[in-house]
């Protein structure tokens, strides 16, 4: 990071990989969602990048599940529905031109290489994106019978290596904190081309109600989990 002081003004500039960003605050993919729910409740003033919400190839319908309060933070339900490729092309326009001219990159989260590939190759042949960040969540690489940490981050390589391959855009790659073997995943990631790394997928949580017996699943987000990505910073880097 660069920081410049003209005069009375401070000017930070951060480069990561290809991308040079005008400050180190990037919103995390779903913080701003495509656009779709800003209306004019706050400008980009100050963030350096964007990150969309994650898609997938087709679109996963939207089943409305409020956030939960929890200490020193929420609990965002698992899996929120999304437009897919498609409804992710038709929005972005809006999006970048809420950006003002800051990256944006577009969140993907491919079931397979093949899929992987395709949605990079669109998205550069849009024009729209400026990178990628690549979601790969430890559910996926059990799912591919990647358990264990080699073949996990085997697995996680063929993945990254499928979208530096396709394109030219810079891939930016969320690790699953909660797989086998971190630190292998990390250097699979960067040994297959990603330009960065983004530390880490959220801890998931749950919260039992007990006036209805119900419970809730989701990630934990907020003040109370920044010990532990800290602590996952520290193990990858």
């Amino acid at each position: 990071m660069t920081t410049i002081r003209v005069g009375h003004e401070t000017r930070l500039e951060t480069r990561i990989g290809e991308l040079t960003l005008p400050s180190p605050l990037i919103a995390a993919a779903g913080s701003v969602g495509l656009g779709e729910r800003l209306d004019g409740r706050m400008t980009p003033a100050g963030l350096g990048a964007v990150v969309t919400r994650t898609i997938t190839r087709r679109p996963v319908p939207d089943i409305s599940r409020p956030s939960v309060p929890v200490a020193s933070g929420c609990l965002v339900p698992l899996e929120p529905g999304n437009p897919g490729l498609d409804g992710c092309l038709e929005r972005l326009p809006a999006l970048r031109r809420w950006a003002e001219g800051r990256p944006v990159l577009v969140s993907i989260a491919p079931e397979t290489a093949e899929e992987a590939a395709d949605m990079t190759l669109r998205l550069e042949a849009s024009g729209l994106a400026d990178g990628l960040e690549l979601q790969v969540t430890g559910s996926l690489l059990v799912a591919g019978r990647r358990s264990g940490a080699a073949e996990a981050a085997a697995y996680l390589g063929e993945l990254v290596a499928a979208v530096s391959e396709a394109g030219a855009l810079p891939v930016w790659v969320r690790l699953p904190a909660w797989a086998p073997g971190l630190s292998e995943l990390a250097v699979a990631a960067e040994s297959a081309g990603a330009s960065a790394l983004v530390v880490a997928d959220p801890p998931r949580g749950m919260v039992c109600h007990a006036a209805t017996g119900r419970v809730t699943e989701g990630v934990v987000v907020g003040p109370a989990i920044r010990p532990i990505m800290r602590r996952l910073v520290w193990e990858v880097s």
